[in-house]
């Protein structure tokens, strides 16, 4: 006590002090009853340091009292006046039928003659103030009794001594004494127990519904373990196939809007970052194809940057056309091979392609990676709720079989782990085997049969005519070789020389244009290819479309037991629950025939 005493209110050695601390000190043995002794301050009326401490002890006291499953030992010392003992005012408060309270009267030996006869009409009950308790008379070992460490049993029979003298011998022997006081204890422990019994009852079956109980179950058979494994992948199968194809049930609609359960939604949202980012990625300056335009300006597909990026081969110093083309035109005279004069190595469109795509494998990559995470998160979030036990079985309207495993986390992380991220790492795998293929043919030569290529070259010369007629037209008007009758009319034979490269460079930078412009147009139009083969090819071919040769469902009977084994600490927690739950059966089973006696 002095130890504890110390812990709790340290550097108070003279205890003159008042916590919410309790003290326990725990008895356990076969004989020994379920009952709580709660030894609490004595009231008092003043404390030197103020109210403060009164306060705090007539609250913990009446705390304790209007517990409707404790039993109260009122104890007034003899040599007090009963009229003034406010623990009788609260007995009468918290138990005014007097069921649970045991009032006690201690120190009768500090009585006078006198009062010893009052005390004992108290006790019999011949004082009408006081004869509504059942009143017990304990004598209290002296000092010397504590420090020379007398017996029990020397003491009770010292106390039986004391009241068998006059006058304390007028007192019925059941009013007395340590050994009749147990007695009394014993009744009003049994009669509280009693009172209590159906609302213990409730709690325990309240207990036993409780998850971690309900949820336990014998070991399975073999039959049942490979008949609940098949129903859980079919339902697994089923549900993953629904979500793989954006189909909603309710219990979809319970997981937030984000949630990975929402497969195809995830999936959705990769597509669209993939497309944008491979979009965006576009280094050419030539506007985009009619197509693209359209989409654009109705909000379909992302608009194009201000300034796109070009490729690292190209110099980043080009910041307007004009480098761009004689960057291509220096390119066209550095790779020259045996082509006549003025005629240059069709394969440079190639290069320039090459160049301007170098980036989509890593692109696509991250992609794929992005994929397989979505899915691993899907699988995380769906094998639990597809191997555990189904609403209807919980419910019992599919019989009282079982059809999903009572330790789900543990099954749903090993088939995951053991199964499901293997199946997912192949996928992968294969989806970037399939990447690699696209790859090579991005590297192979080019090939374009797409009629948006045919009008884009169209509208390129076009455009080209018409500015050479623009600068023709103002080049006359500022040499005033034209009036204002003939204004709108252009000297062919001066456009024809225009028209003509007037030298090698400028035959060159024309001839760097229109590969330029071929380049720029293979690249859209193949952009939009590899986006489209990458979604299905690569993607839905993968993971989505064949979602459930993801799943394995072939596992022999060894394997689906090794699902269902517990590691060492899960398999003591299972008997500990076990062994609660039995215990929690066999008391209520224990209160059940008590109810009945």
């Amino acid at each position: 006590m002095e130890k504890a005493h110390a812990e709790i209110l340290p550097g108070k050695p003279d205890g003159d002090e008042v916590t919410d601390d309790i003290l326990s000190i725990r008895i356990v043995g076969p004989t020994k009853r379920a009952l709580q002794m709660i030894d609490l301050p004595g009231l008092i009326e003043y404390h030197h340091e103020g109210p403060r401490i009164v306060s705090k002890i007539d609250s913990m006291v009446n705390k304790y009292m209007a517990m409707p499953q404790s039993i109260i030992l009122a104890i007034v010392a003899a040599d007090n006046d009963l009229n003034n003992a406010k623990i009788l005012n609260w007995c009468d408060k918290h138990d005014s039928n007097r069921e649970r309270t045991l009032p006690i009267i201690t120190k009768p030996d500090r009585l006078r003659r006198d009062e010893i006869y009052t005390l004992i009409r108290i006790v019999q009950g011949r004082d009408d103030k006081f004869n509504k308790f059942n009143w017990h008379v304990l004598l209290n070992r002296a000092t010397e009794e504590t420090v020379e460490h007398v017996s029990a049993e020397e003491r009770n029979r010292y106390e039986c001594e004391f009241f068998r003298a006059e006058p304390w011998s007028e007192l019925d022997p059941s009013s007395y004494g340590v050994e009749q006081l147990k007695h009394k204890l014993r009744g009003k422990y049994f009669a509280a127990a009693k009172r209590e019994l159906p609302a213990m009852k409730l709690n325990i079956d309240r207990l036993l519904l409780q998850e971690k109980y309900s949820s336990l179950s014998e070991d399975l058979k073999d039959d049942d373990l490979k008949r609940i494994f098949k129903l859980a992948i079919d339902r697994l199968k089923f549900t993953a196939v629904e979500h793989a194809g954006g189909d909603r049930k309710y219990e979809t609609s319970q997981f937030p809007d984000d949630s990975p359960i929402k497969l195809r939604s995830r999936i959705r949202e990769q597509d669209e970052r993939f497309c944008e980012e491979l979009t965006n990625e576009d280094p050419s300056w030539m506007s985009p194809l009619d197509s693209y335009v359209q989409l654009s300006s109705q909000g379909i597909l992302p608009t194009q940057p201000l300034v796109s990026k070009p490729s690292e081969s190209m110099s980043s110093g080009h910041s307007d056309r004009n480098d761009r083309i004689s960057a291509v035109g220096e390119k066209l005279d550095k790779t020259r091979g045996t082509e006549l004069s003025r005629h240059y190595n069709p394969q440079t469109i190639a290069e320039l392609f090459w160049n301007m795509s170098n980036r989509w494998e890593a692109i696509a990559k991250q992609y794929v990676e992005n994929v397989y995470t979505c899915c691993k998160m899907y699988f995380n979030t769906v094998i639990k709720l597809q191997f555990a036990r189904t609403e209807g079985s919980i419910r019992g309207a599919d019989g009282t079989e079982v059809d999903g495993f009572p330790n789900v986390a543990s099954v749903a992380r090993k088939y995951m782990f053991n199964y499901i991220i293997p199946k997912l790492k192949q996928a992968r795998q294969n989806a970037n085997l399939e990447l690699w293929q696209l790859e090579q043919d991005r590297r192979d030569h080019t090939k374009n049969h797409d009629k948006r290529f045919i009008v884009s070259q169209k509208d390129h010369r076009n455009s080209t005519q018409f500015r050479s007629r623009m600068e023709m037209k103002r080049s006359q008007l500022l040499m005033g070789k034209t009036t204002v009758a003939d204004n709108h009319t252009i000297d062919m034979e001066n456009l024809a020389e225009q028209m003509e490269p007037s030298s090698l460079l400028d035959y060159r930078n024309k001839k760097g244009e229109e590969f330029l412009h071929d380049a720029e147009a293979h690249y859209q139009i193949v952009r939009d290819t590899y986006i489209m083969n990458v979604l299905t090819q690569v993607q839905e071919r993968h993971f989505l479309r064949n979602i459930v040769k993801l799943i394995p469902d072939d596992l022999c009977l060894t394997e689906i037991q090794e699902l269902i084994k517990e590691d060492d600490e899960a398999g003591r927690k299972k008997l500990e629950l076990r062994q609660e739950r039995l215990n929690l059966e066999e008391a209520r089973n224990i209160l059940e025939i008590w109810s009945e006696d």
